[in-house]
This record gives C-alpha cells, sequence and structure tokens, in this order.
C-alpha cells in the first residue's frame, strides 16, 4: 500500500435508491492511486448504479492525479445476474470513454466465495472490450502487486 493514510472508505450503502435497493454492499478505500474495493455479494443491477454515484467524486480525483488502479476483493459471493454483468460492463465501457477508467483491475476471489468457479468467465467478458488490463487473483497481496506493477 502507499504511505499516505488511505480517505475514509466511501460505502454503497451512502447511496439513495429511486426504486429498489441494491443487493450487495461495496466499501471503497482510496491509498494514493489505489483503489481496495471490499464486495460482499450477491449483487443485483442497482448495485453498479450505487456503486457509480458514490465513486463519482473520487474517480474525478485520481483522474487528476494520474495512473490509478483497483482491487475487487469478493467476500461471501460473487453470484451475479446477466443482467448486473451487462450493467457493469456499460459502466467500465463509459469510464473508459470519459477517461475514468483505471488503468488495471484485479479481482480477488478464493474458494470460500460461493461461485467464484462461475463468475471468472463472466467477468474477464466485462473487461474484454475494454482498454482496463484485467486479471483474478486468489490472494488480496497476489492482486496488490500486479496492480502496481501495471501503473
Amino acid at each position: 500500500m502507499e504511505k499516505d493514510p488511505p480517505h475514509a472508505p466511501i460505502s454503497t450503502d451512502q447511496f439513495q435508491p429511486r426504486y429498489f435497493r441494491p443487493h450487495g454492499r461495496i466499501e471503497s478505500r482510496v491509498h494514493g492511486n489505489l483503489v481496495v474495493h471490499e464486495a460482499i455479494g450477491p449483487f443485483n443491477q442497482e448495485i453498479i448504479e450505487a456503486m457509480a454515484v458514490v465513486l463519482r467524486e473520487s474517480l474525478q480525483t485520481l483522474k487528476q492525479q494520474g495512473r490509478w488502479g483497483q482491487v475487487i476483493v469478493f467476500r461471501q459471493s460473487a453470484l451475479t445476474s446477466p443482467e448486473t454483468l451487462s450493467a457493469l460492463k456499460a459502466y467500465t465501457t463509459q469510464r473508459s470513454k470519459d477517461g475514468l477508467a483505471p488503468v488495471a483491475t484485479a479481482y480477488v476471489m478464493d474458494a470460500s466465495v460461493e461461485g467464484f468457479h462461475l463468475m471468472e468467465a463472466p467477468f474477464r467478458n466485462v473487461y474484454s472490450e475494454s482498454t482496463v488490463q484485467f486479471d483474478i487473483f486468489s490472494t488480496e497481496a497476489d492482486a496488490i502487486t500486479w496492480v502496481k506493477a501495471q501503473l
């Protein structure tokens, strides 16, 4: 991690939905040019909107700082619907077009995470047409090392 202390956590719990509450929870901490998200699933489509809203300001700050990366650590479950995956792909594509995408994204899923084998291919597909370098790891330490090497 960077020597700078992390900023206060940002959470999808801060999101006020229009219709349906997000299923799942994502808490994010910014450590210099690295964002570490803890994602507790399963997830529904509303989690993507919640994440976009609560991270908007942080993404602008990261963009101004230069190259940055992110690590998403899954807990409990990585399961989600095809609609949620489509929304995530659209969000990722739009962030790239807006210049707000990270250089690299690493997911962390070990055998304790429900659906870790089922979700690997769909998650890789989300980033397949993106400019973001992407990989999946079983440990947070390996994911952080890889992301930092891409920066």
